[in-house]
């Protein structure tokens, strides 16, 4: 079996990024189709991208989305957000060649921390965020208390060794993130937000990427999140549902690591 992360046998030289689709076939497929527009060889998925509790709608969207990739021959992984039935996410095999879990033909979950090397750059998955709307949740139906990163993955993200690209759902900090200053949710549910991002944060000043990219926010923005140790270019993505397709994806050369799109 060809390692899904080198569908054509060599690194990818273009790589498409987007932010949360939720489940929603028809913009989770017009975001595929405009990354396979710009030539984008694989597609990284920066979380709550729609795998739910195991029913028509879930299986219907993760359908669509296979038979897009299938026709583009094209493959996508993606960490888990939030947005995901964790439970049954996790009880799925980790595929022993390759590290990851296999969701469909052209479809798989990057585990937390897992590293990977394109053209010598390392890149490395971190899934999780807390979801401040809990409380209108249904736990085991809706929401997943697997959601957020344990001491252990963190643990695990920390490990020695450089990371050149951090690929996450959550943000190390929302202080850069236009229009996140003001919020309705609970008190108490922010101070949580805040201190999963914390933990994001705690990786980002341990491994040191040049960049990272994450979705969660719903917002398109780029900034430098400075600290003691160094400094990492943070690129959030929109949702699926963004003004344009544009704010929900980018495109970056694997090479050099800047947008190309």
């Amino acid at each position: 079996m060809t390692h899904p992360l080198y569908p054509k046998g060599s690194d990818p030289l273009l790589v498409g990024l987007a932010g949360d689709w939720h489940g929603n076939a028809g913009e989770g497929c017009a975001a595929i189709l405009r990354l396979v527009s710009y030539g984008a060889d694989i597609i990284v998925h920066l979380g709550d991208f729609g795998f739910w509790r195991d029913d028509m709608t879930t299986r219907d969207f993760l359908m669509d989305v296979e038979r897009i990739l299938a026709e583009s021959d094209l493959n996508l992984v993606w960490v888990d957000g939030n947005h995901e039935d964790h439970a049954r996410l996790n009880e799925l095999p980790v595929d022993d060649p390759t590290g990851l879990r296999k969701i469909s033909d052209h479809v798989w979950h990057l585990p937390r921390g897992y590293r990977w090397a394109w053209h010598s750059k390392t890149w490395m998955a971190l899934g999780g965020a807390h979801s401040v709307d809990r409380q209108r949740r249904t736990p085991g139906f809706s929401w997943w208390p697997e959601e957020t990163l344990t001491d252990a993955e963190v643990a695990y993200g920390e490990r020695p060794g450089r990371v050149d690209v951090l690929v996450c759902h959550d943000a190390p900090t929302t202080d850069l993130i236009p229009g996140m200053n003001e919020s309705n949710w609970p008190a108490e549910e922010i101070r949580a937000s805040v201190a999963h991002q914390a933990r994001i944060r705690d990786v980002v000043e341990t491994v040191k990427p040049s960049v990272l990219y994450h979705g969660h926010f719903h917002t398109r923005y780029e900034a430098d999140f400075i600290y003691e140790s160094g400094e990492t270019h943070v690129v959030g993505l929109a949702h699926g549902g963004a003004r344009t397709i544009d704010e929900n994806v980018v495109v970056i050369d694997a090479v050099t690591l800047w947008p190309v799109v």
